[in-house]
């Protein structure tokens, strides 16, 4: 550093009564080499040297010259100085001399360059951030704030900046919970962290804030607040929605393990009754009424245990999109007095003295319609099943109404009315759920597997109509459902049509399965169609039977075998013989049917098999197709 008092000549220059020049000498220079106003400012960096120059006008009109500025070094460094000058005068204001000191600054500018810099990277950073960021004094007046406060909250930065919270025009919650935080963050000086829920138009906002109190370097003093608001919202979201799945699985596999126990139950029922009475059927001394009574039971209790195999199958098709629609036509009148008197008999059946089944209808004569009849008549017996049973007393009445509109979308709209229980107002959003009854109570009250309303709801929208309830707690319930369908012709009367008169003279059946119990049911049932049956019992005999010329108009293959697979034994077939193959198995999966298809097979009958359905089957190829 340095310091000098010097006497100003007229011309200029000057005369330095003393000097302290340790500072200028680390500049290089010589004190002859800076005795004058412009030999000094020749030193000053040009872009400092009007600054200089001002402050010599000041000097020279008696005032104090202080500046900060830079000079350059005899090597050609770049050094910062702060001068400040103070002329001395005379009694008559004469300028006698002038004081000076000269200190170097540049390590204390690098600082201020570097704390600069960093502050303007805060403020880049803090300025873009999405969290908002916000600085108070203790008197609660706003410092600085990023833009993410004009995002969340109601206000322009430029209204709040360096106004006290209490003047900011928002909602007063917001206010008294920031203004808590900061007295407390200054009181306490520690970190405070706050969660913050925020009505933010139609959506509620979720924020974690952060209450940071800062310091002052030498004094430790608590001169400011920042406050932090993160956004986590998003976060919070996920975790409703993480919750919400846990509790629907939980409730999934609380409702599964009732279904189960449930089907337990369901299942054994028949199969005693069948294990039971075919048993009772070896007696010898059985009489011809008590057999004939017995054979009806075992059936009976057979066609329940596949209904509620079906069931499950028809949930399985319906979820995985593989369910089809057959349109056929049929007599829809026909149909529905048909259930009425089954309904009926169930009432006389199972004890229901006070209970009627009526159907009401447009008409009382033929309808026919063309849709698919099995999946209408499935709908309307869960719907009248489900009727039944949630009803002791009273009355079931369905039937139908045309709800077409005049641009030629043929609509009908049916229903199902009764007087029973009725469902509570809570349980009805969950009525179409799979596993789903009444009550839980219903499980163990009531039989059945809560699969019905599913399996319905499924096969009315796959048929392109529509679902819906009506139903108030112990006054009953309606069911409606809308089908599209098209009015079908006149019946035609065909000879040929009904299970027992199709004849298949001079056509071969080849069935393959290594069951002999299943070649023996087929060819009691095929007897009196005039068709020739071979057997194969697995592939090896199948493939011989190809291999050896003989005649063979169509196959029925079993698709598991002993030795190969059926899939594969129908790509062999397939490439050696140009024939049907229809597919009899037990896999009703619909990825199985896919697989089953896919490998060649032209039809798929799942077991058991129906003998209407087996031979209207066998009627599709050996009465319309050519033999090859």
């Amino acid at each position: 550093d340095s310091a000098s008092s010097v006497i100003v000549r007229e011309d200029g220059s000057f005369f330095r009564e003393w000097t302290i020049d340790h500072l200028l000498k680390n500049y290089g220079y010589s004190l002859e080499e800076i005795d004058s106003f412009e030999k000094w400012l020749s030193k000053v960096h040009p872009d400092d040297q009007t600054l200089v120059r001002e402050g010599i006008k000041r000097l020279t009109a008696g005032e104090v010259f202080s500046a900060d500025f830079r000079i350059i070094t005899h090597e050609g460094e770049i050094r910062w100085i702060r001068n400040i000058v103070k002329p001395v005068r005379d009694s008559e204001t004469k300028m006698l001399r002038l004081v000076s000191s000269v200190k170097d600054i540049t390590a204390f500018k690098q600082i201020e360059n570097e704390l600069r810099e960093s502050e303007n990277k805060y403020r880049r950073l803090t300025e873009n951030m999405e969290d908002i960021v916000a600085r108070f004094d203790a008197n609660l007046t706003l410092l600085y704030a990023n833009k993410a406060i004009e995002q969340y909250f109601p206000l322009k930065r430029q209204d709040v900046s360096g106004k006290c919270l209490n003047e900011w025009n928002m909602d007063p919650e917001i206010i008294q919970f920031l203004t808590e935080n900061i007295r407390q963050t200054f009181q306490h000086k520690e970190v405070r962290k706050q969660l913050y829920e925020y009505n933010h138009g139609d959506k509620m906002l979720y924020f974690n804030f952060q209450f940071i109190p800062e310091k002052e370097i030498n004094t430790g003093k608590i001169v400011s607040v920042l406050v932090v608001g993160m956004d986590i919202s998003q976060q919070k979201k996920l975790e409703k929605e993480l919750i919400a799945a846990k509790e629907k699985a939980e409730e999934s596999d609380r409702m599964k393990s009732v279904f189960l126990a449930n089907m337990s139950h369901e299942l054994r029922t028949p199969l005693n009754a069948i294990i039971g009475f075919a048993s009772l059927m070896k007696n010898d001394n059985i009489p011809a009424d008590s057999s004939q009574r017995y054979l009806e039971v075992i059936d009976n209790s057979a066609r329940q245990l596949l209904a509620l195999i079906n069931n499950l199958l028809d949930i399985s098709k319906i979820e995985a999109g593989k369910m089809e629609v057959f349109p056929v036509d049929f007599d829809l009148h026909q149909l529905l007095v048909t259930l009425q008197e089954q309904y009926r008999m169930l009432c006389v059946h199972r004890e229901k003295p006070h209970l009627s089944v009526v159907l009401q209808c447009p008409s009382e004569n033929s309808f026919r319609i063309r849709t698919d009849e099995v999946k209408l008549q499935q709908v309307l017996n869960n719907l009248l099943y489900n009727a039944f049973k949630f009803t002791e007393k009273g009355q079931i009445e369905f039937g139908y109404t045309h709800c077409g509109n005049n641009s030629g979308n043929k609509k009908l709209c049916f229903y199902v009315k009764d007087t029973g229980c009725g469902i509570a107002e809570e349980k009805q959003p969950f009525i179409f759920k799979r596993f789903q009854q009444v009550d839980e109570q219903a499980f163990s009250r009531y039989e059945g597997t809560g699969l019905g309303l599913a399996i319905s709801k499924g096969l009315v929208e796959l048929m392109g109509g529509t679902i819906w309830f009506e139903s108030i707690k112990n006054h009953g319930s309606v069911f409606y459902f809308t089908l599209p369908f098209e009015e079908a012709g006149k019946e035609e009367k065909n000879g040929n049509s009904q299970a027992g008169t199709f004849i298949f003279s001079g056509k071969t059946i080849l069935v393959v399965d290594d069951v002999p119990e299943v070649h023996q049911y087929f060819s009691e049932l095929l007897s009196a169609t005039g068709a020739s049956l071979l057997h194969a019992m697995n592939g090896k005999e199948t493939l011989a039977l190809l291999d050896s010329g003989q005649l063979i108009d169509l196959v029925l293959m079993d698709i598991r075998l002993p030795d190969i697979s059926g899939i594969e034994l129908t790509r062999m077939v397939k490439e050696k013989r140009k024939i049907p193959v229809i597919a009899q198995t037990a896999m009703a999966l619909p990825d199985q049917q896919e697989i089953i298809s896919r490998a060649g097979c032209d039809d798929i009958l799942i077991k058991p098999v129906e003998a209407s359905r087996l031979l209207f089957s066998l009627a599709n190829f050996l009465l319309q197709g050519k033999k090859e």
